[in-house]
């Protein structure tokens, strides 16, 4: 009996693992038919009082690549206080691709307060410059 509780045991854990690996290999995608839904959810996350909230929605409308998330985000890297926030703000800013976008990440990459941001920015930038999307 207790063989035969380690052998499903130790199946469990290896389908957990895969279906983990699985979803590690695939980006996420918007569907065209709830864009809009999910896009509104995202950006009203960006305004939320939640740390986490906040760094997530970013991350995902960079990983969206939503245009619209372009002046939340520049608002959060220019007046954020938090450093983590602003490099989530950069990261997506800097996935977007836009001008203007990509023009606010160089010039944090220059006047941000924090030199881990600046360092951060400067390479994303330069990260661009050398391969342009």
């Amino acid at each position: 009996m207790q063989s035969i509780m380690k052998l499903a045991l130790a199946i469990l854990t290896l389908s957990i693992f895969i279906i983990d690996a699985d979803a590690k290999n695939k980006r996420p995608v918007i569907n065209e038919s709830n864009r809009d839904l999910i896009v509104e959810n995202l950006m009203c996350g960006l305004c939320s009082y939640n740390n986490g909230l906040r760094t997530s929605s970013a991350y995902l409308l960079g990983e969206f690549k939503v245009a619209e998330a372009t002046i939340p985000l520049m608002r959060i890297l220019k007046q954020c206080g938090d450093e983590n926030e602003r490099i989530m703000a950069a990261l997506s800013l800097y996935k977007i691709g836009t001008d203007q976008a990509l023009f606010t990440v160089k010039q944090a990459g220059r006047f941000d307060e924090s030199e881990r941001v600046r360092k951060i920015c400067n390479n994303l930038y330069m990260e661009y410059v050398l391969n342009p999307q």
